[in-house]
């Protein structure tokens, strides 16, 4: 069991409940409420379900590609209503360029060579079906640059 003190509910306990056999996270259960989450695990460890009991919930789905990098997040809802919430692409090195918030109709693209400091440029998909620039981010060591 673990304390957590929620600013909404106060403290209460968690109960976590592991795999006999992998070690890994199965449920958490919140004490108070009785509310539980669930985990689903991968044969090559990563996360393939979470879901929740709590009343019109959704259990989050999690497709990878074969280097093992997430690529989607999808909710379903049960009863084959299933909703891709979230895509990721990655560079010919692994890293993480773009992510698509299929949800809210934004792409985040990750902008950055060798060395430089984060680059972010946010699309949003117009009334065309196409991603027009929305927001440009340059970080630097000190600062944050917003145009």
């Amino acid at each position: 069991m673990v304390m957590r003190d929620d600013a909404l509910n106060g403290t209460h306990w968690d109960v976590y409940g592991y795999d006999a056999a992998s070690g890994r996270l199965e449920a958490v259960q919140d004490a108070w409420t009785g509310e539980v989450h669930s985990f689903v695990w991968n044969p090559e460890g990563t996360l393939a379900r979470w879901s929740s009991d709590e009343p019109n919930s959704y259990a989050r789905v999690f497709g990878y590609d074969e280097e093992g990098r997430l690529t989607k997040i999808e909710r379903n809802y049960g009863s084959g209503g299933v909703q891709v919430a979230y895509e990721y692409g990655y560079n010919g090195d692994g890293a993480r360029v773009w992510k698509r918030d299929m949800l809210n109709g934004q792409e985040y693209r990750y902008i950055c060579g060798t060395g430089c400091a984060a680059v972010l440029k946010v699309f949003e998909k117009n009334a065309e079906g196409t991603y027009v620039l929305f927001e440009d981010y340059l970080s630097t060591l000190k600062s944050v640059v917003y145009n």
